[in-house]
């Protein structure tokens, strides 16, 4: 009966720690979708914004009149700025989802070695070895799994902010082109 207790209790230790790092979990993900929302969206409004402003400032600028390769040669440049800076504004757009995706990853495998190394200790309480020596391999394959994953993690937040900064630079660099002429 007392083992009984045991197992229920570990259990209910064993539910309440999954639900701990499921509502991490989610947070992560949650994170994605407001950093998106606020900070990659504006990175790609500005930039297609910029590009489909175009014929509007050619317009203005009195070209609209004038051969299709002047106002090609005048407005290539910017033009150009402009669409790099929104391809790369989604590019980070992705990259930052599977940063936080990898987040999310790196939450259940922690979850998970912590629930393997309080199995493995309640094992060793009862002198399961076999038990015990399924759950040292369970871990090993999740501490594995969460180095490779911090890989990701470190990689993908690099590349998010290569992007976003090109995005930046290459909408100031359109501006600079379009007030240069």
């Amino acid at each position: 009966m007392a083992e009984q207790k045991d197992v229920f209790s570990f259990t209910e230790f064993e539910l309440k720690l999954r639900e701990y790092h499921y509502k991490r979990c989610a947070e992560a993900q949650r994170f994605a979708v407001e950093f998106s929302k606020l900070i990659v969206t504006n990175l790609i409004w500005i930039n297609a914004a910029g590009l489909g402003s175009l014929p509007v400032i050619v317009r203005f600028v009195g070209m609209d009149n004038d051969a299709r390769p002047k106002k090609l040669n005048t407005f290539f440049m910017p033009g150009m700025c402009f669409a790099i800076g929104l391809l790369s504004a989604l590019s980070c757009a992705i990259v930052a989802y599977w940063n936080f995706f990898h987040i999310a990853k790196l939450t259940d495998f922690e979850c998970n070695v912590e629930i393997n190394a309080i199995r493995s200790f309640y094992a060793q309480s009862h002198n399961f070895e076999e038990m015990q020596n399924q759950f040292n391999i369970e871990r090993d394959k999740a501490s594995i799994e969460t180095v490779k994953t911090r890989d990701n993690i470190g990689l993908t937040m690099f590349l998010s902010h290569i992007f976003g900064w090109l995005s930046i630079a290459a909408f100031v660099s359109a501006c600079y082109f379009l007030i240069k002429m």
